[in-house]
């Protein structure tokens, strides 16, 4: 996925429910209830960009049209049904925040005309190495009791 989305910015249909079929393997414990509380926070994190974005222009924009593509929408979906919803929203925040600031060391030295972030990309390859990671180390992404450990 991480290729197809750098390369030709666009990822092929079926490795969005080979990639959540495998995450729901992976992560068989996770409720219903979990799943949903995931999807609901993007979908509100959706509609809250939807609306600021929309005011700041002065009409009604569409996100997907100009600032996202459906193949980061699904990856996120796929996402939810891998992690519980303190890890997801942890991963959700960490892996924009590095995208960020790569994307902006890259813009300051590159100085590219038309740049877009491959968002789906990025998040896929960082959540590969982070599953990597984590079965190399006692790090479990399926629980939140690695990340309770660093809360307290």
């Amino acid at each position: 996925m991480t290729y197809q989305d750098v390369k030709y910015r666009a990822i092929t249909w079926y490795a969005f429910p080979l990639l959540g079929g495998s995450l729901f393997i992976l992560n068989r414990d996770l409720s219903s209830t979990e799943v949903l509380i995931n999807i609901a926070f993007l979908g509100i994190n959706y509609l809250s960009a939807t609306v600021i974005i929309s005011i700041r222009a002065g009409k009604w924009i569409n996100l997907m049209k100009a600032h996202m593509g459906l193949g980061d929408i699904l990856l996120l979906i796929c996402l939810a049904f891998y992690f519980p919803p303190l890890n997801f929203l942890a991963f959700y925040i960490f892996s924009l925040v590095l995208i960020a600031i790569c994307a902006g060391i890259y813009l300051k030295l590159q100085k590219p005309q038309n740049f877009t972030v491959p968002l789906a990309g990025f998040q896929g390859g960082l959540l590969g190495c982070l599953i990597l990671i984590s079965s190399l180390t006692e790090i479990s992404l399926n629980n939140v009791t690695w990340l309770n450990s660093y809360l307290q």
